[in-house]
């Protein structure tokens, strides 16, 4: 909390409590437990057990007044001085003072001495245990079995005790919030493995298995408001609200079968196929089946394959396969909700009465089934210069159908909107995406000496995607585009980000403009900009190219390892929602007041607040960047030191991570990312009054007994 906050504080005689004082912070504890045991020749058995603790608070971000980013870039431009609390004219209309009287010192509406004392924390306990078995009956088959449940506590609790928090609405009155859910995910696994040696250059190894998963989620909160004073519990507010969700199951059961062919150890075959059952499916859809295939071949043992010093092994490789997204769980179902309406007047009451009832709230589909995905790869992989140089290319073809979308539809439909939008919509197996693209790593040992040691590993993509289909809409029939009754979808939404036919996943949909300086005054006005009417396509919403730069580097007869990563990002545009937000909503934009604001950034101003039509096309910018993300060393201990700690082993890591980042975007971060469904953004990152990923430094001892 800054001094000028807790000079505040004092002087209203409030004692500083260390939550408002230090209103970030996030510990975590936990424990594990590994237990491996022989019962017999032919049967091991083992059991592994976590528990982790870990407590989180956190200030006000984001899109939200009581945000102390929300605050900070609500400032008035300049210093303000005394005489903007007596003559607020003077200061652009900020007089500097707060709805209690205090001195903002710049914030917009609040500071930070009230918006900490609002208390958000989270409470996560979370246990995981696996038990796993193993049976070799005979010399040529064994049995797996795995056993595991993950389970997952969460404690929430929203505070602002009487007096306190900012002087908004009724906050001051006093309300405490509590949520508790209970997430539980518990599955098995059982499998079947035969191997037989057909020949001396032929083996086939025959698996056959079942798995079944069970993800179970429930919760429970209450409220209370209007509380008196000393009191933080939900039950002693004036007004309480409660609400409650038993428990809502996602169920999956699946069988499989696979075979493995290996030919002289030269050439490596696999098929396969598994079958789904879930309980999300609509009621007229049962199972779904996922077939793989894959073939490996390392051409280079071959005696026909031309021999070269410098190339240690080349394997060539293809593969097809395909899996699925689940619906949500209750997402094909027919849902109501609860309501009261005044029905009258009767014989009884001439003013009516108040009727509980029932209104359509989700339409449900009892035809949904999982969107299905199928990839087909190609690539090859070589180790060159007796196996100091790794070299891995893939290009792949990934196309997903019955893709799952929420399709807007007529309010006459009865049913409620859905929360993503005003609208009524319903989830059906409309889309078609295809997704292609290329990978490919390298990783060298450069140097490998006693005392020094250097390598080096450098991956990287590149996709595109392109939507095929988003199913049919109905329509009037006719000779010219609607010849049966229905045509197909060109687009779905109708935002900045939308889904159409022959373009990329939520593709970026603006008016474009153009400017010029014309009277070159270094100052750009309506007349000189120029709004296109129609919205156009401008470009990717998501990264297209990721690459990662991993260095190792060993030292001190290799007791000393240091790895130094680093990661890119390029090929998609970024919304600077924050600076769109404030130039739109504020006069204090830094676009607009700043006299060295240059041409292009005062150009995106003009045509998003003084043009008809308008745009935000300016606010897109290029995404990319560079992120040193990690500095990390690790220090094996002498031996002598371990042993001392009665341990086997011993090691002390440090590391640093978000360190520094590179990039021409003029937001807060690249990384930034605040997006919710309520917003409608379709998971696209929108950097919008949040902050990037912060810079963190840890520690670790590691004991091994």
């Amino acid at each position: 909390m800054p001094a000028f906050s807790q000079r505040y504080l004092d002087s209203t005689g409030n004692a500083m409590r260390e939550e408002w004082l230090h209103p970030e912070n996030f510990s975590r504890k936990s424990v594990r437990a590994n237990l491996n045991a022989a019962v017999n020749p032919s049967l091991d058995i083992s059991f592994n057990s976590g528990f982790t603790r870990s407590a989180q608070a956190l200030p006000q971000v984001d899109n939200n007044s009581f945000s102390f980013l929300y605050n900070a870039f609500n400032n008035p431009g300049f210093k303000p001085t005394v005489a903007c609390r007596t003559t607020p004219a003077s200061c652009l209309g900020y007089n500097n003072t707060g709805a209690l009287g205090e001195v903002l010192n710049g914030y917009g509406l609040y500071t930070p001495g009230n918006l900490f004392q609002y208390i958000s924390d989270l409470a996560v306990d979370r246990f995981i245990s696996a038990g796993t078995a193993a049976w070799r009956p005979l010399a040529w088959l064994q049995g797996d079995a795995t056993v595991g449940i993950d389970l997952a506590h969460r404690d929430r609790v929203n505070l602002c005790r009487f007096s306190e928090c900012p002087n908004s609405g009724t906050t001051r009155q006093g309300f405490v919030f509590n949520s508790k859910t209970i997430d539980r995910n518990l599955s098995a696994k059982a499998a079947m493995t035969g191997t037989w040696q057909a020949t001396t250059a032929l083996n086939l190894r025959t698996t056959v298995g079942a798995d079944y998963v069970n993800t179970q989620s429930e919760f429970a909160s209450g409220e209370g408001d209007n509380l008196p004073p000393g009191s933080q519990s939900a039950g002693s507010g004036a007004i309480q609200f409660a609400t409650s969700q038993f428990a809502r199951a996602n169920k999956t059961l699946g069988y499989y079968a696979q075979e493995q062919l290996a030919l002289r150890d030269l050439l490596f075959v696999t098929l396969a196929a598994r079958t789904d059952q879930n309980s999300a499916f609509g009621t007229q859809f049962q199972r779904v089946v996922y077939p793989k295939a894959s073939i490996s071949y390392i051409l280079s043992d071959e005696a026909f394959f031309p021999k070269m010093d410098w190339l240690s092994q080349f394997r060539l490789r293809a593969a097809y396969g395909a899996s699925g997204v689940q619906p949500g769980s209750t997402t094909a179902l027919q849902t109501y909700a609860a309501s009261s309406a005044n029905i009258g007047p009767t014989a009884v009451s001439t003013t009516g009465t108040d009727t509980p009832g029932l209104l359509a709230a989700a339409l449900g589909n009892p035809d949904l089934k999982p969107e299905r995905s199928t990839e087909r790869e190609l690539g090859f992989e070589t180790r060159m210069f007796n196996s100091r140089v790794n070299f891995e290319m893939t290009y792949y073809n990934n196309v997903t159908k019955d893709a799952l979308i929420s399709q807007p539809i007529a309010g006459s439909s009865g049913a409620s909107s859905t929360g993503l939008t005003t609208a009524p919509s319903v989830t059906r197996n409309l889309g078609s995406v295809r997704n292609s693209g290329i990978e490919a790593t390298i990783g060298a040992a450069i140097i490998d000496m006693p005392q020094f040691g250097w390598d080096v590993t450098i991956g990287g993509s590149h996709n595109t995607n392109k939507i095929e289909s988003l199913g049919n809409q109905p329509c009037t029939v006719n000779t010219t585009d609607c010849l049966t009754g229905s045509k197909p979808n060109p687009t779905i939404g109708t935002g900045a980000t939308r889904d159409s036919i022959g373009l990329p996943i939520r593709g970026i949909f603006t008016r474009t403009y153009t400017y010029s300086d014309a009277n070159n005054d270094g100052i750009i006005v309506a007349s000189e900009v120029t709004v296109d009417p129609n919205f156009s396509f401008v470009g990717y919403a998501v990264p297209r190219d990721i690459v990662t730069i991993q260095n190792g580097f060993d030292l001190l007869r290799k007791k000393l390892r240091i790895n130094v990563s680093m990661d890119y990002k390029g090929g998609f545009s970024l919304l600077n929602d924050t600076q769109r937000f404030y130039c739109l909503n504020t006069n204090t934009c830094s676009d607009e007041t700043l006299k060295s604001t240059p041409l292009e950034d005062q150009a995106r101003l003009v045509a998003m607040r003084f043009k008809t039509p308008s745009t935000t096309a300016g606010y897109w910018e290029n995404g990319q960047f560079w992120r040193l993300r990690e500095v990390g060393a690790t220090y094996t201990m002498p031996q002598a030191l371990a042993s001392g700690l009665r341990a086997r082993d011993a090691s002390l890591t440090l590391a640093a991570r978000n360190l520094k980042v590179w990039t021409a975007y003029k937001g807060v971060d690249p990384e930034a990312n605040y997006n919710s469904a309520q917003d409608n953004t379709g998971n696209v990152q929108t950097d919008f009054s949040t902050l990037g990923p912060r810079t963190y430094f840890t520690a670790r001892l590691n004991l091994h007994f």
